[in-house]
């Protein structure tokens, strides 16, 4: 099978690239690669040293930036020709993006002029319908692309239903053509062996995640460590950039928390899940996620997490087994997180279970093998 990926952001990229979806993405690129399938990632901004990068991994990068063309003529018809020139000079069979409403119509469009190609689409959250809340003019734009995708790859149980809700409250009139329900997992293992706590220790928190203008609750984190007791112990790191980053900054600041909240830059997947491996509780408050990739390579590791108490994160995140769960208020995070500081003889056990959720549910070359699967069904 010949697949092409497309995404704006670029995960082979050293640099701050986007979130779950892209490094989902590369994972699945790089794992149908190792299966003996063609495979090429279609992006922005690409280097000499992302192109190296992706060729160890037996992945073809292609840049937008990089072709010929892309001097003589102008930004949309430089991808459109991108697009269409790498379709038909590989033959692709299925080409797979997420709700980047650019590239799902220059997707769509292509399939005019190869109409044996079969696009899947990524449903990994709701970024669409507040794109759409922020610019009305787009809902039109979307409902045609997604009624005209061959299939849609919703990313958990429960998103279906998540989708089908926002939909109806924009008064979308969509019917997806086919559809599937999977997530590639992670390659992240553990790194340390367990370790050992006490009520002397104190707790080191981190949360690693965009700073988005949606849905991400850093806000909430950040008030409820100072409601915490002065007794308490606890530290939280912020791991990531985004929109909102300069206003948390200017929250713990405004709060007199700089000495018990500190921040770090993005960190490449592998930087990342060595500096988790040195915290004690990973925490990700949200409204609501798509799969939450992080808390999946938290668990992996063996690092115990608690989040918000929303879906998907409450479905394989199992209270005082697999994890900790919170409702969404600075109250009931501190409540948490002081109960969790309190009795830390429990985290070693956390941490066994989540490992083994974690083994047996985001195994990732199983996953993709399904996902191959998936691909052959949407070709008949």
């Amino acid at each position: 099978m010949n697949i092409l990926f497309l995404t704006s952001k670029n995960p082979y990229s050293d640099k701050p690239f986007g979130g779950g979806a892209e490094t989902s993405c590369r994972l699945m690129a790089e794992n149908m690669s190792t299966l003996g399938h063609k495979v090429l990632y279609l992006s922005e901004r690409v280097t000499e040293g992302d192109i190296a990068r992706a060729r160890d991994e037996r992945v073809q990068l292609l840049g937008y930036n990089t072709l010929l063309f892309s001097r003589f003529v102008s930004g949309r018809q430089s991808r459109g020709l991108a697009l269409l020139t790498a379709i038909l000079s590989n033959k692709i069979d299925v080409l797979y993006c997420f709700f980047e409403l650019r590239n799902l119509r220059l997707a769509l469009q292509t399939r005019r002029y190869y109409p044996r190609l079969r696009v899947v689409m990524r449903m990994a959250g709701l970024a669409w319908h507040d794109d759409i809340l922020k610019r009305p003019n787009r809902k039109t734009r979307y409902q045609a692309a997604f009624n005209s995708i061959d299939c849609v790859n919703f990313i958990h149980d429960n998103l279906e239903s998540m989708v089908q809700e926002k939909l109806d409250e924009l008064e979308m009139a969509v019917e997806f053509r086919k559809s599937f329900v999977l997530d590639v997992g992670t390659k992240a293992q553990a790194v340390a062996p367990p370790k050992t706590y006490s009520k002397d220790t104190p707790l080191k928190l981190v949360m690693a995640s965009r700073f988005a203008d949606y849905h991400k609750r850093q806000d909430i984190l950040i008030e409820a460590m100072s409601l915490l007791n002065e007794r308490s112990n606890a530290s939280l790191t912020f791991i990531g950039e985004g929109k909102k980053l300069e206003e948390s900054r200017n929250k713990v600041a405004r709060l007199g928390l700089e000495e018990r909240v500190d921040f770090l830059p993005f960190l490449p997947q592998n930087v990342l899940w060595n500096t988790l491996a040195g915290y004690d509780l990973l925490c990700h408050c949200a409204d609501y996620e798509g799969l939450g990739k992080t808390i999946v390579e938290a668990m992996s590791i063996g690092l115990p997490v608690l989040v918000s108490d929303v879906s998907p994160m409450n479905a394989y995140v199992a209270e005082g087994e697999t994890g900790f769960l919170s409702a969404n208020t600075p109250e009931d995070w501190a409540r948490k997180i002081a109960d969790i500081e309190a009795a830390p003889q429990r985290l070693p056990q956390v941490s066994k279970a989540s490992l083994a959720y974690a083994k047996t549910h985001f195994d990732h070359m199983r996953k993709t093998e399904i996902y191959i699967e998936e691909f052959g069904k949407v070709l008949k």
